[in-house]
């Protein structure tokens, strides 16, 4: 009897463990998306996959809603040349009907200061993004930044 229980237990955690994998390589889908369509300069196609009630939260305490991010991603598109965003998930968890992932990312980029003089913008970060699975595909919900440096020709400008 303990053996049938012991079997049913592992049988459960490898589905269990085959279905976090699979999500994880579904939302690795969704980031490098988002990183194309960065590096093309579509913020249409950077903004697709997040709800119309997104929202992220910095560290600093302030947050942005989906309108701001999109301005945001705007004015870095205009202000950047050769950007690249790399974006990793290292981690998913269940959360109710909803996935948690927890992901590393790296933008570099060539930016002009207001004298046209070029500039190298490096940043890393780490986020845990909080997804839901609609009919529709997968849907970013919150983002919350819980790690972020950046720096101008090498130099920290920014945690």
């Amino acid at each position: 009897m303990r053996y049938a229980r012991a079997v049913a237990l592992l049988l459960a955690l490898s589905v269990c463990c085959a279905a976090i994998a699979d999500i994880k390589a579904e939302l690795q889908k969704e980031y490098t998306a988002i990183s194309k369509a960065f590096k093309a300069n579509d913020v249409n196609g950077a903004m697709k996959c997040m709800a119309a009630d997104f929202k992220v939260f910095l560290p600093d305490g302030k947050s942005a809603d989906r309108r701001a991010v999109a301005a945001n991603f705007q004015q870095q598109m205009k202000m950047m040349s050769n950007a690249v965003w790399e974006r990793k998930v290292k981690e998913v968890r269940p959360q109710g009907k909803n996935s948690v992932a927890i992901v590393d990312g790296f933008i570099k980029a060539d930016v002009k200061d207001p004298q046209g003089k070029v500039h190298k913008f490096e940043m890393r970060s780490t986020v845990e993004d909080l997804w839901a699975k609609t009919p529709k595909g997968w849907s970013l919900l919150l983002s919350r930044v819980t790690k972020r440096e950046s720096k101008l020709d090498g130099k920290v400008t920014g945690r």
